[in-house]
């Protein structure tokens, strides 16, 4: 069967992108005291923009409820988009219900965070990566299933036999590889990781990392990887979106985000990498630690990491900054960088 990932080679990134991004924004309804009174919501997504190409990796990096999985979600349909555009392969994700997303089920696919809860326990390995096939691939014969499924199987590291085990036969690393299989058996066009490692100790860690580094290569997948660790997203990604309350203050790419980080903020988590040499003090990171996120989706006036920064000034809680290029495909917002 290795005729089945043929068509999902590698190829040269294409002048249009995959995925376009537009003054994104996600909300959640907040709890009512009493049910008379107006509903009030909260922008957990706020204006979000970035592109991403066929054959790219994208990192988006952040502190926990930052808004990555709700803008993961918002992607592949599990979340409404509040407002703004997200634009794959020409269709518009915003302006679809529920019968009209079905077609693109099979170009957009996501490996979760927790691989055990992600599989039907009752279910045997085989049926559960077979299951995207019945659902979105009615051109493939029911007798020609089971050759697909166990194609993509060995594709990821496990084997044809796997098919008849249980998910609770298998350790952590190997249910995340099953996960990923499942998503590839439809061969997608892009493929969103929301943090597909943190739930995995570390050498197990590193053999995903490198499947989905090989994959990515070999398949010429276009892939949102969603992380806390840095030196994962350093290891993946071409570019990395930084993310913060909402929204994006840093993105560039790879190596120089790591070696010139612009904004204080992506600065102090280079800080924080124990061993790191980033550019500022450990007192930034030290400072950022004792200032937790103040949940501020949703202000409309002055930076919103100015609360934790150690250089912002009044005018920092008075004047938005705009995401503005510092450098060649550089980007960063904050009052105190000069644009290019």
């Amino acid at each position: 069967m290795a005729g089945f990932f043929m068509r999902m080679r590698k190829c040269a990134m294409p002048e249009s992108p995959l995925l376009i991004v537009r003054r994104l924004a996600v909300r959640y309804p907040q709890p009512r005291l009493f049910p008379w009174r107006a509903r009030h919501w909260r922008n957990v997504v706020d204006g979000l923009d970035f592109n991403l190409h066929a054959g790219e990796t994208l990192g988006l990096v952040g502190e926990s409820g930052c808004g990555k999985s709700s803008l993961a979600k918002a992607l592949i349909g599990l979340q409404p988009i509040a407002s703004g555009a997200a634009i794959f392969n020409g269709v518009d994700l915003a302006k679809l219900d529920k019968k009209r997303w079905k077609p693109l089920r099979r170009d957009i696919q996501m490996v979760f965070q927790d691989p055990l809860a992600s599989l039907d326990p009752r279910m045997k390995v085989g049926r559960i990566v077979e299951q995207p096939l019945v659902a979105l691939r009615p051109d493939i014969d029911k007798a020609d299933r089971p050759q697909h499924v166990a194609a993509v199987l060995e594709r990821v590291g496990l084997s044809a036999g796997d098919m008849q085990r249980h998910v609770h036969e298998f350790s952590g690393g190997q249910c995340q590889r099953i996960g990923l299989a499942r998503a590839l058996v439809v061969q997608p066009k892009l493929l969103i990781c929301d943090e597909p490692v943190s739930a995995l100790d570390v050498s197990v860690q590193a053999q995903v990392v490198n499947l989905l580094a090989e994959l990515q290569r070999d398949l010429g997948l276009a892939m949102l990887f969603i992380a806390h660790d840095l030196a994962v997203v350093r290891q993946l990604a071409q570019r990395v979106l930084v993310m913060y309350s909402g929204t994006v203050l840093e993105q560039a790419p790879r190596e120089r985000l790591f070696t010139q980080p612009m904004h204080p903020y992506t600065q102090a988590l280079m800080a924080a990498v124990p061993g790191s040499n980033a550019l500022v003090a450990d007192t930034a990171a030290r400072d950022m630690e004792q200032h937790p996120p103040s949940g501020s989706q949703g202000m409309t006036l002055g930076c919103r990491y100015r609360d934790r920064c150690i250089v912002a000034d009044d005018y920092c809680g008075r004047t938005v900054p705009a995401l503005r290029r510092t450098a060649p495909d550089h980007f960063a917002a904050c009052h105190f960088i000069a644009a290019a």
